[in-house]
């Protein structure tokens, strides 16, 4: 008796080989490389497979962009938060006038803050930039990268 082909469970493999490598996708689903590279060169001749390959890599894909996002907001919120509770500066005065000392550890902290909120800014244009750019396609990790399909945007 011939087997059924599982569409659902082969696009979903194909979406792991993608994003983790063959081998460690291959390890997940319990099956061999071969049989992720068989996936991979019906997936060029199948419409259907393709199809669901597209839109379960769209799912994934906007899965973890949203989150990222929604992170990085987060934290962008909180660094705002501690920036304005810092004074680098701490200024008191004595009986012969005004005394200026700098707070070492809040500067750092703020120095801190400020190049976390810089990495989050390039993160941020790195996200849109790939947004904007709809003939980009991600790098694909782990072996056989050149027989990999184009990666959807």
């Amino acid at each position: 008796m011939a087997q059924h082909f599982n569409y659902e469970r082969a696009a979903a493999v194909l979406v792991d080989a993608a994003y983790l490598g063959d081998e460690p996708a291959a390890k997940k689903w319990n099956i061999t490389t071969r049989t992720i590279e068989n996936y991979r060169a019906r997936l060029k001749d199948d419409p259907k497979l393709s199809e669901l390959f597209l839109r379960k890599w769209a799912a994934a894909e906007g899965s973890w962009v949203v989150e990222l996002r929604r992170a990085l907001q987060a934290t962008l919120t909180k660094a705002a938060m501690i920036v304005e509770c810092i004074e680098p500066v701490i200024v008191f005065e004595t009986e012969l006038g005004q005394v200026r000392e700098v707070n070492m550890e809040g500067l750092k902290v703020l120095v801190g803050t400020g190049k976390a909120l810089g990495e989050i800014a390039l993160a941020l244009e790195v996200l849109n930039a790939g947004d904007a750019d709809q003939n980009a396609t991600a790098p694909a990790s782990g072996r056989g990268v050149a027989n990999r399909p184009p990666l959807p945007n």
